[in-house]
């Protein structure tokens, strides 16, 4: 399983997403004044990785621009930890 299937496979239990379904049963205006649908539609928005020295830990290394957590593999498509989005360019 490729990694952009397995990363919707993870997300079929994902409380947001189910938040989002649920929204848009209600209508589309109320979803897109939900805060979670808005952080949800942020995360779909490609955002370049971050290189550096994390603050607290002070390791250097590739994070992610929305949770700030380390990422271990320069290959990921998304972030399996939050679901952000990610541009490597």
């Amino acid at each position: 399983m490729d990694e952009l299937a397995q990363h919707f496979k993870n997300l079929e239990n994902d409380e947001t997403l189910k938040k989002i379904d649920d929204a848009y049963n209600r209508g589309w205006n109320d979803a897109m004044n939900n805060p979670e649908v808005k952080k949800a539609l942020e995360r779909m928005k490609p955002k370049k990785v971050i290189f550096g020295t994390h603050k607290i830990s002070q390791t250097m290394g590739f994070f992610c621009p929305s949770c700030n957590l380390k990422i271990n593999k320069s290959e990921h498509l998304y972030f399996c930890k939050c679901g952000q989005l990610l541009d490597w360019s």
